[in-house]
């Protein structure tokens, strides 16, 4: 069969570039686990500072081959396949946001890579009652543990519902490890006036409850354990769900009449997340039958393009039926003003305010500030966050100060209904740190190298890592002035903003000091 060799010219970076001042990136894409080259993969070639942007692609035939041309300059490749994100090169699996530059220009080896992409995993299984009888309908949760700003968390992936057969499929997935949590109710309870063992019970609500299982299988969700999950493997989980006397909630939701909410009954799940066992909507009142014993949080949102409303509510289930009243109120606010110093004041209008989880299992709030700094964010969903300044490099949050006790030691502690103001001053001035990383005097490619403030706050924005490009250099952009300790390491699943796990490593730690506008050029020699 004859071969075709894909060239991919990049012509938006090389248009007006003699041959004598081009340099190739090409190479192989394989497949991780079979070490064959992979056709019909889209390779898209882009600038390292744009990554999601594209000056070049094209789909590779059998062989796997990719060609570019390109001028001098860092640039990164990335992997798309039918279906699933793109995976940049070096990156150690689908979902990993880490992966190694490519630097173009004299000297440097660029013609031989091998692009190992790795193939998607899947996770399935068979929900089965005590009976052995398919469970529909059951509410399937998957959790993925994964280091994210340097610190290791576990947060939902998404959800699913067995079909009739009481089957269920996540596919598409990271190598990695996985919890999985599964709550639904007896279809015989879907009514309150129906069941199988009871058909004269009236009105009655039906007590049958299954009790939540938390993989492998167990009812304590501090019990659970991970499935770990190989690239390309079809990994299977089943479980089997039990009935035990459960009791019912009444929500009743005042000023509610005519609106319709949606009401989430939640309870603890693996490892501080939450593990959803009801989903309804309701305009005013909501009996919810056989609920399995425990203490749980009651949740009502509004669902409509206006203002937002929400209400929380803790509802005790350990021994007998109960019932919550709920007053939806507007959602928190957090407003304040910016002042900008060591920087052009015209930089606000540019600026976002964040706030970011703290544990990375609530969602993230943003809004842009005004240009006279005032800023005003809704949180819709109650949990601890810390403000971070996005959307200007070089620009960060150097003191914030509230009167609110809502707001303590950098975290601010969001409920219902919380109005927090703060005072945020965010400066210029953030220092540069760059290098590189060898082996046996050779470029260590793919390394992980950490930057981490040497009093070991708790705010992760003290800490920073960066895999190095292909000719084992880093270069970090927007440091805060301040003490450091930089040191490189082989595992870039390193927990690098969580100073025990780090602690080893800062005894051979190249102390540095960061000033404003400081611009350190720093080798590190890994062993």
């Amino acid at each position: 069969m004859k071969r075709f060799l894909l060239v991919f010219l990049a012509a938006a970076v090389c248009a007006g570039q003699d041959r004598a001042s081009s340099y190739t990136i090409a190479g192989t894409v394989t497949d991780s686990v079979s070490g064959q080259p992979s056709a019909r993969v889209r390779v898209v070639l882009a600038p390292a500072e744009r990554p999601t942007s594209e000056l070049s692609s094209g789909i590779t035939a059998g062989d796997g081959r990719f060609h570019f041309e390109v001028s001098k300059g860092k640039y990164q490749l990335r992997a798309e396949r039918n279906g699933l994100p793109g995976q940049p090169y070096g990156a150690e699996s689908i979902f990993s946001g880490f992966g190694i530059a490519i630097i173009a220009g004299p000297g440097q080896n660029t013609a031989n890579i091998v692009f190992a992409v790795h193939p998607p995993s899947t996770i399935s299984g068979i929900v089965l009652d005590e009976a052995g009888d398919p469970v529909e309908n059951a509410i399937v949760q998957l959790m993925y543990v994964q280091v994210v700003a340097g610190r290791k968390s576990v947060s939902t992936l998404g959800w699913g519902r067995t079909n009739d057969l009481g089957e269920y499929r996540f596919s598409g997935l990271a190598s990695g490890e996985y919890y999985i949590a599964v709550t639904g109710k007896p279809w015989y309870v879907s009514s309150p006036h129906s069941a199988p063992d009871d058909p004269a019970s009236g009105s009655e609500i039906v007590r049958a409850a299954f009790v939540p299982a938390f993989y492998p299988n167990t009812a304590d969700p501090r019990a659970a354990a991970p499935i770990e999950v190989k690239p390309g493997q079809d990994a299977v989980a089943s479980f089997s769900l039990f009935t035990k006397p459960g009791f019912a909630l009444t929500v009743e939701c005042e000023s509610c009449s005519g609106k319709q909410m949606r009401l989430d009954l939640i309870s603890e799940g693996v490892s501080g997340t939450q593990a959803f066992h009801r989903t309804e909507y309701i305009r005013g009142r909501s009996v919810m039958p056989a609920i399995s014993p425990g203490m749980y949080t009651v949740k009502i949102s509004n669902q409509d393009m206006g203002t937002p409303l929400v209400a929380t509510a803790t509802a005790d289930l350990t021994a007998a039926d109960a019932e919550v009243v709920l007053t939806p109120q507007e959602s928190a606010r957090v407003s304040g003003q910016v002042t900008l110093q060591n920087a052009d004041p015209r930089l606000l209008s540019r600026m976002f305010i964040s706030l970011r989880s703290e544990d990375f299992r609530t969602p993230s709030f943003s809004r842009e500030i005004a240009p006279d700094g005032t800023f005003q964010i809704p949180v819709s969903w109650p949990g601890r966050f810390r403000l971070w300044i996005t959307g200007v490099p070089g620009v960060f949050a150097s003191r914030v100060t509230s009167e609110d006790s809502a707001f303590q030691n950098g975290v601010l502690t969001i409920g219902d209904g919380t109005l927090v103001k703060l005072n945020v001053v965010a400066s210029g001035g953030m220092g540069r740190v760059s290098g590189f990383v060898r082996r046996n005097d050779s470029p260590a490619s793919g390394v992980l190298v950490v930057l981490a403030s040497a009093a070991l706050p708790a705010d992760p924005g003290w800490y920073l890592g960066f895999k190095t490009d292909s000719d084992g250099s880093f270069d970090f952009k927007n440091v805060r002035p301040g003490d450091y300790r930089l040191f490189a390491v082989n595992n870039t699943e390193l927990e690098y903003a969580n100073p025990g796990a780090i602690r080893p490593y800062l005894e051979a730690a190249k102390p540095l000091l960061v000033e404003m506008n400081g611009v350190l050029d720093v080798d590190l020699e890994l062993p």
